[in-house]
C-alpha cells in the first residue's frame, strides 16, 4: 500500500516557549504508529537551533537518543524526515517511548510531525 492511501494526519505539534527537551508525543497502548514526516519552522530574524529525540521505552533526553540537530536558517523551514515509500521513516509502538524536541532559544521554533497511527499491533 503507497502512502498515498493511508490515513497520514498530524500526530504533533509544539512551539516550546523553553529551552529544555520535551516529550511532543507518546504513542497509545498497543498502537504501531509510522511517522512520515518532520519538520522545523524558525519564526524569528536569527539562525535557532533545534534538537529530536526518539526513546523508545522512556524519557532520556541525551545524546544517547538524539536523532536530529540541526540549525534552521530565520524565518524557514527544514525538513527533518520525508518518507516517500513504504520503508523508512520512524515506528514507535511502545507506550513508554516518546519523541521530545528543544530549541536552543524559546518561542522561536515549532515541530510539526506527520504519521499514521495504525491501531493495535496483532
Amino acid at each position: 500500500m503507497s502512502l498515498t492511501n493511508r490515513n497520514v494526519k498530524q500526530l504533533a505539534q509544539s512551539h516550546p516557549s523553553g529551552t529544555g527537551a520535551a516529550t511532543i508525543y507518546s504513542p497509545n497502548t498497543d498502537i504501531l504508529t509510522h511517522m512520515t514526516r518532520i519538520t522545523v519552522t524558525n519564526t524569528s530574524g536569527g539562525a535557532v537551533v533545534g534538537t529530536l529525540y526518539h526513546d523508545e521505552d522512556g524519557t532520556t533526553y541525551t545524546a544517547v537518543t538524539e536523532i536530529w540537530e540541526g540549525s534552521v536558517a530565520a524565518n524557514s523551514t527544514n525538513m527533518i524526515l520525508e518518507v516517500k515509500s513504504d520503508l523508512g521513516g520512524i515506528v514507535m509502538r511502545n507506550s513508554s517511548g516518546n519523541l521530545a524536541f528543544k530549541s536552543a532559544s524559546g518561542s522561536t521554533l515549532t515541530i510539526t510531525v506527520y504519521g499514521e497511527e495504525v491501531g493495535k499491533e496483532r
